[in-house]
This record gives structure tokens, sequence and C-alpha cells, in this order.
């Protein structure tokens, strides 16, 4: 699900000090936002000048490009201007340096020489040769004007008789929100390209592909909305249908958050779905699952109970009124009234907790939150309902969450998909809760979407033995 991280520090920069041999890997830990390791390359440029990159690890942002760097005697200034960020540290030794990084807020930031960079692969990412075969492809949308691109992964072709050859039951990945690679690369972390490696392992053709506009895939991916992700998805379907290594009859989905709700509708419109696998997908109205979404992010960043069931309730509020208003103007002034209304009830203490007193950042808050919410994606996704979806799948379906998942909380979600299911024509579905895990499906400590980067797990095997062992009895084993 969409979420926005309440520090986001994306770059930085150091410089020029060549009398104090800087040239290698230095590493360090912002105390913000859970922590966060910093990572530095420096070297020397074409004309000897020393240079640097930066990595953000944890964010699973690497190489980025540094600016301007002032370097005086002991000390180092560093800017970034299309940030608006800096960094200033004093040289303590040949592996020691000690500053302060300001991006909107001071954090102190230590610097230590490593002998070697971290590994950017996680250990789950898999790594060639693989064995099994791995074909990039090519297909067109549904329109024909978008283009799009992936990967497909299926053993090694077996000889059924003289004639023929084995066809494979086939699954296709489908991404959360957000414009997400193939891999659904998140933090240095590949969940997607993981998944598949297991499952194609397993026995299955597995498809993933890039989204509109992201990766080598053609398109725009910014106003498009969930029902134009259905069509890609549908487009992905169709493509595997014409495979000559594919069994048509065995072929399913699985959809990760948001993807989960694509699969649902598109399991829904189509007769031949033959599985859906719902991984910390949706099983409530969307305005419920954001407002439950928001509550648990408050929390888990250290606001007060009281406070974070506060916001829940003007998010429930505000939301209908701004999406019913006929244009921008009426949103704003909808919003405002709904906001007054529940500002006039607040304790003074929920009020400051929320840094919501002054009236500057009420307007500040109305104003980002409407532009947000009246974007083609908010406006679609916050009026969604899973419900409908689920109640006319005709398929075999697992549904699966963690226990921590803060971004589609896991019981209310899980059990808003079984009541669906036990509506549906679905003769076989399970639902599976799963104690530790996160939205990403990681064993986890603090389990907040910060934390994501930090984790060595990308995927549970427990989660994926879960899945694989529900598609052997299920599908490979079926006739």
């Amino acid at each position: 699900m969409r979420l926005f991280l309440f520090i986001s520090i994306l770059s930085s920069c150091l410089g020029c000090l060549a009398q104090k041999n800087l040239t290698g890997y230095w590493q360090g830990e912002l105390t913000v936002g859970g922590g966060l390791k910093i990572g530095f390359r420096f070297f020397n440029d074409s004309t000897g000048k020393l240079s640097a990159t930066m990595d953000s690890p944890d964010q699973g942002a690497y190489d980025i490009k540094t600016d301007e760097v002032v370097a005086l005697d002991d000390s180092i200034k560093v800017s970034v201007k299309s940030l608006n960020a800096s960094y200033a540290g004093k040289i303590i030794s040949d592996s020691s340096i000690e500053g302060i990084f300001r991006q909107g807020i001071k954090v102190p930031l230590k610097l230590r020489k490593l002998s070697k960079p971290f590994s950017r692969l996680k250990p789950q990412t898999p790594v060639p040769p693989f064995p099994y075969q791995s074909e990039e492809i090519l297909f067109a949308g549904t329109d024909s004007s978008i283009v799009f691109a992936g990967t497909l992964t299926y053993p090694f072709a077996q000889e059924k008789n003289k004639t023929s050859l084995v066809k494979y039951p086939a699954i296709l990945l489908i991404t959360g929100s957000g414009a997400q690679n193939r891999d659904e690369e998140i933090m240095g972390h590949k969940p997607f390209m993981v998944l598949a490696d297991y499952l194609t392992k397993a026995g299955f053709a597995v498809l993933r592909v890039d989204d509109r506009g992201t990766g080598k895939s053609t398109g725009t991916h910014s106003g498009a909305t969930t029902a134009d992700f259905c069509k890609d998805a549908a487009a992905a379907l169709e493509f595997l249908k014409k495979q000559r290594m594919i069994d048509p009859k065995k072929i399913g989905l699985l959809g990760h958050s948001e993807g989960g709700l694509i699969a649902s509708m598109l399991a829904a419109d189509k007769k031949n779905i033959a599985f859906v696998i719902l991984m910390a997908a949706p099983g409530i109205p969307s305005l419920d699952l954001m407002a439950e979404q928001n509550i648990a992010l408050l929390k888990a960043n250290g606001m007060s109970d009281s406070a974070s069931q506060a916001y829940g309730s003007l998010y429930r509020k505000i939301v209908p009124a701004i999406l019913s208003s006929a244009d921008t103007a009426e949103a704003n002034k909808k919003g405002r009234e709904v906001f007054d209304s529940w500002f006039s009830l607040q304790t003074d203490a929920v009020i400051k907790t929320l840094g919501l007193r002054e009236s500057f950042k009420q307007n500040i808050y109305l104003k980002k939150f409407t532009q947000e919410l009246l974007t083609p994606w908010f406006k679609y996704f916050m009026q969604a309902d899973p419900g409908p979806y689920l109640q006319k799948l005709n398929c075999k379906v697992l549904a699966l969450n963690g226990e921590k998942d803060i971004q589609v909380v896991a019981t209310p979600n899980l059990e808003g998909i079984r009541n669906s299911l036990k509506k549906s024509k679905s003769r076989q579905y399970d639902i599976v809760f799963l104690p530790g895990l996160n939205h990403l499906l990681q064993n986890c400590q603090r389990c907040t979407p910060q934390e994501y980067g930090k984790l060595e797990e990308t995927i549970s095997p427990a989660a994926m033995e879960v899945i694989s062992s529900w598609l052997s009895k299920n599908i490979l084993m079926k006739k």
C-alpha cells in the first residue's frame, strides 16, 4: 500500500581532503526513522579531485551523485542543493568523521571507514545460473499503446512424449501500489524475484512484469488507476495463455497488497482463473483500510493511542467529504468544515501531539491532503471495495498476511476476505494468519515500513512454504 515515511533521506555529499586518505568506503547511521544506514564511497575522479557517491541501503538507494564539497584543514562541509541537505563534519582520523547531517532537522552522523562496502544483494536474492529457464519477454497492452516487459521463468522443458512437451501450471505476479518494477523492488529487496525463483523450482511457470512506465515497460504510470492496472494484468494473462509450455487450465494470480485487489477484480471478470493467492491484500473497503493503516503507522512511530485514534476518526470523516465534492474549491471548503468540527472536540494534548495546533500547519495539512486525495489513483482507490469482487470468485483461494502488518492490518482484512468468500462460489479457500511477519512477510523487529530495508530477510521461508504447500496440494496434485 502507499505510505509516506516521516524521514526520507535520499542524498548527501562529502568531499575533498586527499591528504587524509579518505578514499574507500565509509558507513554511519542516522538516529531517525528507527535508524538509517548511510554509506559513502570516496574516490579520485579523472582530474585527481576527491569525489564521492552515497548509498542509503535501508531505503534501497545506491550510487547517489554528490554535489559541492568544501574542505578546510580537518573540517568538511557538503551541500546537496536539490534536496536542501547538507553535512558538516570534523575529520578525527583516517577512519573516523563526526558531524551533523541537516535536512529539515539536524541529525548526528558519525562515519567509520570499512574494509569493504556492505553487500547490495540481500541473502535471498537469486543469482545465476538458475536451475530453470528464464526469458525476457515483451507483449502489448490491451489497447496496444503500451508495451510491457517482464521475465517468464519455467522449469527446463521435458518431453511428455515424442510429439509434445510437459505443460506447466502458471502464476502471474501482480505488484502492489506505486510504480513497481517486475521484482517489486523496495529498499534493496526483490520480493517477486525471490518468490518467482522459489515457485519455479516448485514446478510452476511464473510471469512477473514491470508496471506501465516503469523499468522497461512503456506508457505512463502517473494518472493511472487501479482499473488501469487491472487491464494491464489482463493483458499479461492473455500473454500467458498463448505460451506453449503453459497449461491453460491451471493459470492463477498472485497479488501483493493492491495487487491482491487487482487479482480479485481480474478473477471476478474472467471465468478461467484456476486459483488466486492474496498476499497482504485488502479485504475491507479502502476507506477503512487506510484509516486503520494511518492509526497503526502513527502508533508504530511512537504516537499515543488516543492521538492515533483521534486522527483515525478525522480520516474517516474528511475523506468522504472531499471525494463527494464537485470541484477542488468545494473539496477545500468541505475539508475545512470537517476539520474544524473535529478539532473542536479534541483535547489540547491530542492536538499538540498531532502537530495541528497552529492554523498555518492546519492549512498546509489540508491543502496537501486534498491535493493528494484528488489525484486519479487515490480518488479511485479510496472508493474501492474488494468485497463485491471476492464474492464473485469461483476458484480456489489462498489469503495470507502477517500479524505485524501495519499497512494492510491483518485481522480486519483477513476476516473481510473470509466473510466475502463465504458468499462466493469458491468452495476451496484458506485464510492463513502468519505470526511475527510484516507487510512484506518478513520476520520483523520494530515492524515499521522504515525497517524493511534494514532486515536481511526478503520473504519469510515459512510464508513461501505455506504458498508452495498450498499450491502443491490444490493445483499440482489435482488432475
